[in-house]
């Protein structure tokens, strides 16, 4: 697995539900 790659996408995703103005 890319731990790293996956971590990224938490991250993205995260950011998305908390700052969506930023998408």
């Amino acid at each position: 697995m890319n731990k790293k790659k996956a971590t990224q996408e938490t991250i993205d995703a995260f950011l998305s539900a908390v700052y969506p103005e930023m998408t």
